[in-house]
This record gives C-alpha cells, sequence and structure tokens, in this order.
C-alpha cells in the first residue's frame, strides 16, 4: 500500500530533504484525492470538481502573489521616499 510506503521513506530519511521525495509525496496524495472524488461523486463529475479545485488553488496562488509584488512596491517606494 502506498501510503504505507510514504510512512517508512518518512522514518528512513528526511523526506522534505530532495525535491523528487517531495514530489512522489504531492503525486500519491493526489492521487488519494482523486480516488476519493471517484469513490464520492463519480468519475465524470470528480474531473469537474477536480478542475474546480485546481482552479481555486491558482487563483489563490496568484492573488497572493499580486499582494507580495503589492508589498514589495509599497516598500520599495516608501524606501526612495526616506531616500530623496
Amino acid at each position: 500500500m502506498k501510503i504505507l510506503n510514504i510512512f517508512i521513506v518518512c522514518e528512513k530519511q528526511n523526506y522534505l530533504s530532495n525535491s523528487l521525495n517531495l514530489l512522489n509525496i504531492q503525486n500519491i496524495y493526489v492521487e488519494i484525492l482523486f480516488k476519493y472524488l471517484i469513490n464520492h461523486f463519480g468519475y465524470q463529475q470528480s474531473i469537474k470538481q477536480f478542475q474546480n479545485l485546481i482552479e481555486i488553488i491558482l487563483t489563490q496562488i496568484s492573488l497572493n502573489n499580486t499582494k507580495h509584488y503589492q508589498t514589495l512596491q509599497i516598500i520599495l517606494n516608501q524606501i526612495e521616499e526616506d531616500y530623496q
């Protein structure tokens, strides 16, 4: 079972120490999520639900990046004003 493999890997080595381990763990969680969606909604509806989830995540990432950029601009403007 893949879930048990995750815990065995985590016990033997630092699972965050290399990006391949982290990607493997993420892939397993995505697979578990999609199987849950199929079980709960059926195959066709689970595709739509998964797509909606990805859109929400990407929107949040975009908003966070925009807010981060705006905050940096405010800080840089303040620094420029202080040195003028």
